[in-house]
């Protein structure tokens, strides 16, 4: 009976050392868990950041590149405005030449 209470206490006390085994290994993963949560929550805050500022910069760049494209073709607008009227000039200064020489030509004939 003795050997039977002592063989029934040593169970018992690696029964509760491996239960607290156990329990140490439980809250060990457990830290590990809420670091890795952590961890994981940081990384979603900082790509939602990143994910901003990349719209922020491709926004200014689009801006950009509008404000550009605006600007040239009222650049390219007003170039054609002006070479129509440079057209139309020399057009008219070629018609009074050509309109001299025929009447040069027609007074050196009488």
């Amino acid at each position: 009976a003795a050997d039977l209470s002592q063989l029934r206490s040593k169970t018992e006390a690696e029964e509760k050392a491996r239960v607290g085994a156990d329990k140490v290994r439980l809250a060990a993963v457990h830290a590990q868990g809420q670091n890795l949560a952590s961890s994981i929550s940081r990384l979603d805050v900082d790509i939602k950041a990143e994910k901003e500022a990349r719209a922020a910069k491709d926004a200014a760049v689009m801006n950009a590149v509008r404000s550009s494209s605006e600007s040239l073709f009222g650049d390219i607008t007003r170039l054609q405005s002006e070479v129509k009227v440079e057209e139309k000039t020399r057009v008219s200064e070629d018609e009074k030449e050509r309109v001299a020489r025929e009447a040069a030509d027609h007074h050196m004939a009488t």
